[in-house]
């Protein structure tokens, strides 16, 4: 029994080794895409200059600052979700349960948000993501 686990191990490691060895075919230059992704990107530059930047500087320009923080603000309390589920999942239970008590106390007492209660009364922010999982 221990001899055919023995072989079969060996078997194994040598496909494993020798498969490395393997020739691979050139990778092609030629993008036969190129053409069409020309276009998309002259489009997205176009769409970009003449309408995104001039209806991003006309909100900066309208939106007073209040405003922008209070948009800011329901943006956070939004990612705070994120927040409170990648905590669960590292295993810090306290503080994950501290973050599900800001997000639950700024989307109800502070208006979905709008205003940062939470912080008022000290449930600070937390800046977890799922890259650290």
């Amino acid at each position: 029994m221990q001899s055919k686990k023995n072989s079969l191990f060996v078997g194994l490691l040598l496909s494993v080794l020798l498969s490395g060895c393997a020739t691979t075919q050139e990778p092609n230059p030629i993008d036969p895409w190129e053409n069409w992704n020309r276009k998309v990107q002259y489009f997205n530059d176009e769409v970009d200059e003449y309408a995104m930047i001039p209806v991003a500087k006309a909100y900066r320009w309208i939106t007073p600052v209040i405003i922008d923080g209070a948009i800011s603000r329901v943006f956070s309390n939004i990612d705070d979700i994120g927040v409170t589920i990648n905590t669960f999942l590292q295993g810090k239970f306290l503080q994950s349960g501290l973050d599900a008590s800001r997000f639950i106390v700024n989307s109800t007492v502070g208006i979905a948000g709008i205003i940062d209660v939470a912080s008022m009364i000290d449930l600070p922010k937390h800046k977890e993501d799922f890259g650290q999982t």
